[in-house]
């Protein structure tokens, strides 16, 4: 027979063991979630500027185009892609150097491990350049992405809304386009 103690300590184990569970399933509900990435934001990195276009999300994922240049030499291009994956968010990315050389690290595969207020984190799932890669809107001006390379090395890049771009805020974001060969004229 068990004690009462030893009862009370399985009923909480087994009560933590739930919680994780229903907080690993409610970490990502929809890529809509994500909607706060959606702009283009620009930062520098030392005298280069870094500049992520995120679009707005839909059919299941979400995409950017980053670009990296020092003046008017281009450095790198990449291609970010998050897509509903396994009840949560999986990121692949790609780099390319000047002329869409692939970069030797090629593809890269990272999950989601934490998603909230603004900010999500993301895991490499294999080899490549980075460890880690947190993105974070701290305003709605003001964005944060916290890189961990695989070296261990860890960097900040503020960035700020690009003053010509629409943010998931701006109402034109949310306007429907005409449907093509159809007249705007009244």
């Amino acid at each position: 027979m068990i004690d009462s103690r030893t009862q009370s300590l399985i009923r909480l184990c087994l009560a933590g063991s739930m919680a994780l569970v229903m907080m690993s399933q409610a970490i990502a509900k929809e890529i809509e979630d994500l909607s706060w990435l959606t702009g283009t934001w620009v930062g520098q990195i030392g005298d280069m500027e870094l500049e992520e276009t995120w679009n707005q999300p839909k059919a299941g994922s979400i995409q950017a185009v980053s670009r990296l240049r020092n003046g008017d030499e281009m450095l790198m291009v990449e291609m970010i892609v998050i897509d509903e994956h396994e009840d949560s968010f999986r990121l692949r990315l790609q780099q390319w150097d000047p002329g869409m050389e692939p970069r030797e690290t090629g593809r890269q595969t990272m999950e989601l491990t934490e998603l909230k207020d603004k900010q999500a984190r993301f895991e490499a799932t294999d080899e490549g350049p980075l460890k880690t890669l947190t993105y974070h809107r701290k305003s709605e001006t003001e964005f944060e992405i916290t890189v961990v390379s695989a070296e261990d090395e860890a960097h900040n890049i503020e960035m700020a809304i690009d003053p010509g771009s629409k943010s998931d805020s701006d109402d034109a974001a949310e306007a429907t386009p005409p449907n093509p060969g159809e007249s705007t004229d009244s």
